[in-house]
């Protein structure tokens, strides 16, 4: 599968502005989707280029060269915000499930344990406020299943 962050630290480094290391540290999922599936800060680059963090911004997204699988590049008040194609990713995707078949989603044990909760509500009744408590705790359901990883 493709590694969003480390095609865009790559082509950030490309830019010469960037360290790789520097830029995926700086990588982050921005709070607001009309700004992207990833953002990065310029506020780093502005005393070591002297310029301020949206005209660096600006600059850089003028300058970087979008992998495959990004969509577009916008600067937008001092951050690069960076938006995925969704139709390579739905592409890569099934791509990826085809080649794999069933393995597609499984990973190698690593030793840790996965707890899975089914909240089991009585169907016969309303679900209501107060079935929430025991659902979000989980633990103490029949329905837990604790199994190494």
């Amino acid at each position: 599968m493709n590694s969003f962050e480390q095609e865009i630290a790559e082509a950030l480094a490309a830019t010469g502005s960037f360290e790789k290391e520097a830029a995926l540290k700086l990588i982050s999922v921005p709070p607001d989707t009309s700004h992207g599936n990833f953002t990065i800060p310029c506020f780093s680059l502005a005393k070591v280029m002297r310029k301020a963090p949206k005209m660096i911004a600006e600059d850089l997204a003028a300058q970087v060269k979008l992998p495959a699988g990004l969509s577009k590049v916008e600067a937008v008040n001092g951050y690069l915000n960076f938006f995925i194609d969704r139709g390579f990713l739905a592409k890569s995707t099934l791509e990826e499930i085809a080649a794999k078949g069933l393995e597609y989603g499984h990973a190698a044990p690593n030793g840790k344990v996965v707890c899975i909760d089914f909240s089991s509500p009585n169907i016969g009744k309303e679900l209501a406020f107060h079935h929430l408590r025991s659902t979000m705790i989980g633990r103490n359901s029949p329905s837990t299943t604790c199994a190494p990883r």
